[in-house]
């Protein structure tokens, strides 16, 4: 999780994962920074198998409990490992001088807002922020996947996105698995506000063991368009910010 001892100022970088590409933002306040480059790798619950057969005689009444998982369509997750550095640079994005990363911390941040983040104004989301992103994605409130029902906690590590201080367990909040088992102390996941924009924000972690076993540096999930049948993706432009 995000130390927060002795960092002084966060010094951002770029910063090779991105799931859609845009251009750098650099200016004189330490906000979170564009990527501009990702490896995609999708992968998804595989087709059903054979049904369950039942074979049982006529004139009987059948008592049959049925467990199922299935996959939901309002969510989609990004998992990864992250390279960059840290540099001291102009606004030509010319470098003075530059740190190589040997240890992952920050966030990374994903929002479905094409324009540039009011980093100064940025908050926990509340309710009605909440209420509004399901609104604009279709999804149903009180369906057990909502958004409102998946982050339904205020369980996380206190850090700073760009120059604002979050404090600890304010936000709503939820953490992804490790190992297949809910757990709340890895891959913290916050939602912010910036006045207009929902955003989904990870703590990042350095290398340590995910949903499936392997290590990552984040795992994320984001909301998808919940209404059924034919619809197009929802896109999600991310940033990431290492101290």
């Amino acid at each position: 999780m995000t130390s927060l001892a002795g960092k002084g100022l966060r010094m951002l970088v770029l910063v090779l994962v991105m799931m859609i590409i845009t251009n750098i933002v650099m200016g004189e306040y330490p906000h979170p920074s564009a990527p501009t480059a990702m490896e995609n790798i999708s992968s998804t619950a595989p087709l059903p198998s054979i049904g369950a057969v039942q074979n049982v005689s006529g004139g009987t009444i059948n008592v049959v409990n049925i467990n199922v998982t299935t996959q939901t369509p309002r969510w989609k997750a990004f998992v990864g490992n992250i390279t960059g550095k840290l540099a001291l640079q102009n606004s030509q994005n010319q470098s003075i001088y530059e740190w190589d990363i040997i240890s992952i911390e920050g966030e990374i941040y994903a929002t479905r807002y094409n324009g540039l983040i009011n980093w100064d104004n940025i908050k926990c989301a509340n309710q009605s922020n909440i209420d509004a992103e399901e609104t604009a994605l279709n999804i149903t409130p009180t369906s057990p996947d909502s958004i409102n029902n998946t982050f339904n906690e205020t369980s996380h590590a206190e850090f700073y996105a760009g120059t604002v201080h979050i404090s600890a367990n304010s936000c709503r909040s939820t953490a992804l698995y490790v190992n297949g088992q809910k757990q709340s102390a890895k891959f913290q996941e916050v939602l912010l506000h910036d006045g207009s924009n929902l955003i989904y924000t990870g703590l990042l972690e350095n290398s340590e063991v995910g949903y499936n076993g392997e290590r990552y540096d984040y795992q994320l999930i984001v909301a998808e368009n919940g209404l059924e049948g034919s619809q197009p993706s929802t896109a999600y432009y991310f940033y990431l910010e290492l101290i």
